[in-house]
């Protein structure tokens, strides 16, 4: 399914000798280039440590549960449930059937989405707001009972207005590049030009709503109430944003560039999403007549069409919950999906056409004729339930964990039903948020008889395993970006070594950690150090591990225990490789994915697995206490740290101090210069680092205040965002 720290430069006035590779000097002449303060001039307050994320204390309750007895658990996600963004899981208690856990997202995060999943597996999730505390609960409404809140726009028409029009009536055509703000009332036309960006807060009604050109910007904030007779967006780098709860399209809607719906809109008649078009829905988008894709469709929430919803040749549909067609849907391209799709007419898939369903997810419709493949993807059973004509032609396939339910049976099958596929009525889908009715009766079983049920089991047939949780998501990766050359200051284009990596906690039925699975790749090298990655477990011994696996050592460095954590350490570390290059692929040179005009090269991913010999508690292994580090140019006692993190008991301590280094043991410093500055910097999420020979806050506009802040101001600096980074200065983004 298509599906969701970086330091500073110092200047190059001063040489090292032992340069991993030669960099540009910073504050050479670009007329092009933002005015940037020197990084030597940047100081960053001592008990700053760089940190780019927000830790999160989370209270979920059960108001009423269905005995005293029922245990629901608990899941949290980071984007919509079926996104694979899940961050952790538990049990409510059966004292005040609470569950409680903390964790850790990145800075900017707004909402999180909390599931309570029964023993018969009906589940009801909400969306909460995300802050230092969060607070839910699931009370006596029936359980699919949902209203999606929106997220917020953060915007006003009070404040960054060029031009406001308050109370305006007549045409407006917006050319000149700015800000313009409409609040009050509102009747007649505006037509947006280049780099023209319009906020709307006020109630009326536009008779064309016309974007021509790229950059230009709209944004229908939250009070807005507006009916627009015509929606244009004829750039396919025009955007459109809507947070509010009343927008209502009463002619037609043809869309060229992006629409991105956060509220509630509503099209009276046909929609149309041309060749370069993407439209995202995270509320509810209601469209009375057709509603006809060539490009991208990604639906978050819920969806209803009125008529006919065709899928052309270009197009594709992404759909995270609920759709509902009255009419046919026509499929001429790919549909990604999970939840529910219910179709009041003909469904019917065409030669160039398929669908995937992922895990437990149900198609309804009137008829099917299948040209092409349907196929259930995932571990859980789909189903696709044919109220009356099933016909399946000669290049037709149902296949994967796919159960065709016709009571009536296939009336014409000149294709294939491919095993595990099925001609059955008899499997059963749980209730949920986006399926509210599921299909059939779910009997709670246990087959492991660890006391949680099959439908709440990640482990259902292993009695030692139960509930996964991760870190930063199941889907998501931190990045860890390094200068290399400590205890020397470089260049500071943090792309040295830059390691993406995601554990994984298994746990048992009583909510200890039983195994950690690392997955660890490499984004960059951007010198000539052969470098190792290594995390210390500050809050383990490695007497409780039993075994470790999976790791890549090809050099004579590390020294390992008989249970494979490194030997000769106070605390458990864990060596994941000792040189990158058995994991990476680059076509030449000692520059991997650094340097644009260079070929790309990949990596591959090697998961470290990690077997406790006794459970643990899962807050030993909290973010907090994972050390990942680096040892450098095969010197074992080499190490870089993150900034205030320790050293292993193997690194060199004599390298304290010396140099650019400023740190002291004896107050809990490490690894900062005498302006608070570090070596190496953890981004919860996917990180765009600078190109080679570009300092980080050349590339990133905000990088200084947010570091001289002490993280306060620009928190989500790093954001993949237009108006944060400096294109042509960041790898990959030309």
């Amino acid at each position: 399914m298509k599906k969701l720290q970086v330091l500073f430069i110092f200047s190059l006035a001063i040489l090292f000798v032992a340069q991993s590779c030669k960099r540009r000097t910073i504050g050479e002449d670009n007329s092009d280039d933002p005015v940037v303060t020197p990084i030597e001039d940047l100081v960053a307050p001592a008990n700053f440590n760089f940190e780019t994320h927000q830790d999160i204390y989370v209270r979920v309750k059960v108001a009423n549960p269905l005995t005293p007895t029922t245990r629901y658990v608990i899941k949290i996600y980071s984007n919509v449930p079926g996104t694979g963004e899940l961050i952790n899981q538990g049990l409510t208690n059966t004292s005040d059937f609470e569950y409680t856990t903390n964790i850790r997202v990145p800075a900017g995060q707004e909402f999180l989405w909390i599931e309570k999943v029964a023993p018969n597996g009906n589940s009801e999730f909400h969306e909460v707001p995300a802050s230092t505390f969060v607070s839910n609960m699931f009370d006596s409404k029936p359980e699919h009972t949902y209203t999606f809140p929106k997220s917020g726009s953060g915007m006003n028409c009070k404040s960054s207005c060029n031009t406001t029009y308050d109370n305006h009536s007549g045409n407006l055509d917006l050319t000149k590049k700015g800000t313009y703000c409409i609040t009050g009332t509102f009747s007649g036309s505006i037509t947006l030009g280049k780099d023209v960006n319009v906020k709307i807060c006020a109630t009326g009604s536009i008779t064309n709503l016309t974007l021509n050109d790229k950059k230009s910007r709209v944004y229908i904030l939250e009070d807005a109430e507006l009916k627009i007779t015509n929606l244009n967006t004829n750039n396919k780098s025009a955007e459109v944003r809507s947070w509010s709860d009343s927008v209502i399209i009463t002619g037609s809607m043809s869309q060229t560039g992006k629409f991105k719906n956060y509220g509630k809109l509503y099209v009276t008649n046909n929609m149309t999403l041309n060749s370069s078009a993407k439209f995202y829905n995270y509320g509810l988008l209601d469209v009375g007549g057709n509603f006809t894709t060539s490009n991208d469709m990604y639906n978050y929430h819920f969806m209803k069409v009125g008529g006919n919803f065709t899928l052309n040749s270009n197009g594709y549909l992404d759909s995270y919950c609920s759709i509902d067609i009255k009419g046919n849907l026509t499929v001429n391209n790919d549909i990604d999906f999970s939840e529910l799709i219910t179709v009041g007419g003909n469904l019917v898939v065409n030669s160039n056409g398929d669908i995937n369903f992922y895990d437990a997810s149900l198609v309804t419709c009137e008829n099917l004729t299948l040209n092409n493949d349907i196929e259930g993807k995932g571990s859980k059973t789909n189903i696709i339930k044919v109220n009356d004509k099933t016909i399946i032609n000669s290049n037709g396939e149902i296949k994967g964990r796919l159960d065709l339910c016709d009571n009536d049976g296939v009336e014409t099958n000149n294709g294939k039903i491919s095993s595990p596929a099925q001609l059955s009525c008899s499997s059963t889908l749980p209730k949920t948020t986006c399926n509210p009715n599921g299909f059939n009766n779910v009997v709670v079983k246990d087959d492991d008889n660890d006391g949680i049920a099959n439908e709440q089991d990640a482990y259902p047939n292993d009695a030692n395993k139960a509930f996964d949780s991760y870190y930063p998501s199941a889907s998501t990766y931190v990045n860890i970006a390094f200068e290399d050359l400590w205890p020397n200051k470089g260049d500071f284009d943090f792309n040295d070594m830059v390691i993406a990596y995601n554990l994984q906690k298994v746990l048992n039925a009583d909510e200890k950690v039983v195994q950690a699975r690392f997955k660890v790749s490499v984004r960059s090298v951007g010198g000539s150090f052969d470098n190792g990655f290594g995390i210390r477990l500050d809050d383990i011994s490695s007497s409780v591990i039993s075994d470790v696996s999976g790791y890549n050592l090809s050099k004579s460095i590390v020294s390992l225990s008989a249970n494979k954590t490194e030997a000769g350490q106070d605390k458990a570390v864990i060596i994941c490789f000792d040189s990158p290059e058995p994991i990476i692929q680059r076509s030449t040179g000692s520059f991997f994915n650094t340097v644009q005009e260079n070929p790309k090269g990949t990596s591959d991913t090697i998961e470290v697995v990690v077997n406790f010999s006794t459970p643990q508690d899962e807050s030993v292994l909290a973010a907090a206490k994972l050390n990942p580090f680096i040892f450098t140019n095969g010197r074992r006692g080499h190490e870089i740290h993150l900034a205030d993190f320790v050293p292993t008991s193997l690194a060199d301590k004599t390298l304290f101090g010396t140099g650019q280094d400023a740190s002291n043991a004896s107050s809990g410093r490490y690894y900062k210069t005498s302006n608070n500055l570090p070596w190496a910097i953890l981004i919860e999420e996917t990180f765009d680092y600078p190109d080679e020979k570009t300092a980080i806050n050349t590339a990133y506009k905000y990088f200084n205040e947010w570091a001289s802040s002490g993280g306060k101001s620009k928190p989500t600096w790093f954001k993949d965002l237009a108006e944060h980074r400096v294109l042509g200065k960041i790898f990959g983004l030309e």
